[in-house]
């Protein structure tokens, strides 16, 4: 929009200026956290390249509160990223007026074995929440907002427009995910900024996703546990398990202390020792005392690269 004293913007640019890369994966991140805060990036914290190290990157994809967490994509191939013509109101003297800029459109492909049916079914109830998302560019640039000074924030985009589209393989062709959404009507390209690849030690390229983990009880009495833990990928009949867990990895649903399992029945938390099977992949026996016949157990785990929280469904109780 104009204002009534605005002058000619100056037109120099310095004879070396970065530009914005082709995209080669995207981000995901909330618009707000749960108490109402925007997501963003505060530059004024950034002193070196080392502060946007792999530490920096992992904190946000791991954070234990889902509303300010970072969702890797994997990469992809086939980018587009065009807006559409303006929009104007042509008149029959031949002259015509600006109404708005065009709407930007996103399209893209996962391909191969990353492009699940599985990946696309998560990927689609992305338009039940308000996100935006970040870029990371061919050379591993980060890419996104800086409507507001001195923050970058994810690029705004229309949630009703997002879609992921499983396309099953051919003969000649693997299968895919088909990307495409709009950019919000807010948005404009003047506030793409990036953070360029030498300006950070972390590759976020090569940045991958949380695993969703299930588990089943496979047997539970007054001392042990035995239970299988696996993920949602693999063959309807062999799950992939989750492997290399160890005591500390096992946390109280109730008060996160490590190497405790809950007792919903006594309200309590019982110690454990943990092994894990060398025949039976993601197979794990816990050991404990004090367990009567009737008690109910909360299993719960937390490790960076994973999502326990769908163990949150599950409850054992003793035989």
């Amino acid at each position: 929009m104009c204002t009534c004293k605005q002058g000619i913007a100056n037109t120099g640019t310095p004879n070396c200026s970065t530009s914005i890369e082709v995209p080669v994966k995207l981000f995901v991140q909330s618009l707000y956290d749960s108490e109402g805060n925007k997501n963003m990036i505060d530059l004024s914290t950034i002193a070196s390249p080392e502060d946007l190290d792999n530490a920096f990157f992992s904190a946000m994809i791991n954070d234990s509160d889902v509303s300010k967490r970072l969702f890797p994509f994997p990469k992809m191939k086939n980018v587009e990223n065009t807006r559409g013509e303006n929009r104007v109101e042509s008149f029959k003297d031949g002259s015509k007026l600006y109404i708005g800029q065009g709407t930007r459109t996103f399209k893209a492909l996962i391909v191969g074995k990353e492009a699940t049916p599985q990946l696309a079914g998560k990927l689609e109830s992305l338009r039940c929440t308000d996100f935006g998302i970040y870029m990371a560019g061919q050379t591993g640039s980060f890419i996104g907002s800086d409507a507001t000074d001195g923050y970058l924030q994810p690029i705004n985009i229309d949630q009703d427009s997002f879609s992921a589209k499983y396309m099953p393989p051919t003969d000649d062709a693997v299968q895919k995910i088909e990307i495409s959404f709009d950019f919000d009507v807010t948005e404009y390209d003047q506030n793409l900024r990036a953070i360029q690849a030498e300006e950070m030690t972390c590759d976020v390229r090569e940045l991958r996703g949380l695993l969703d983990v299930y588990y089943n009880v496979n047997s539970c009495t007054t001392t042990t546990m035995v239970i299988d833990l696996y993920t949602d990928y693999g063959t309807a009949l062999n799950r992939i398990p989750v492997e290399g867990l160890v005591a500390s990895d096992f946390i109280s649903s109730d008060t996160s202390a490590t190497a405790e399992i809950y007792n919903i029945t006594h309200t309590q938390d019982d110690s454990i020792t943990v092994s894990e099977s060398a025949t039976v992949p993601g197979r794990y026996t816990l050991t404990y005392s004090g367990a009567v016949s009737a008690d109910k157990y909360q299993v719960l785990c937390a490790k960076d690269g994973f999502d326990f929280t769908p163990m949150l469904n599950v409850q054992a109780t003793v035989a």
